[in-house]
């Protein structure tokens, strides 16, 4: 199996592990963010995935939130 598996291969890869590489494109639309900001509330990310590509896929996404200028009393 030597040079036909992934296991077998010495060389660097072109992407990383989870890069989000798809057979399709798709387009994000109207995301937008719903939140009462305060201390153990819940925010909420809604938004609209259109696969804009020719292959028939699906899509899944995530997010990441980062907080800056954070005043604690």
């Amino acid at each position: 199996m030597a040079g036909r598996t992934y296991r077998y291969f010495k060389g660097e890869p072109l992407y990383p592990f989870g890069y989000g590489l798809s057979y399709s494109r798709f387009q994000y639309l109207a995301v937008n963010l719903i939140s009462v900001i305060g201390a153990g509330d819940d925010q909420y990310v809604y938004g609209q995935v259109m696969n804009t590509g020719t292959v028939d896929t699906d899509e899944v996404w995530g997010g990441r939130m980062r907080f800056s200028n954070l005043l604690f009393l």
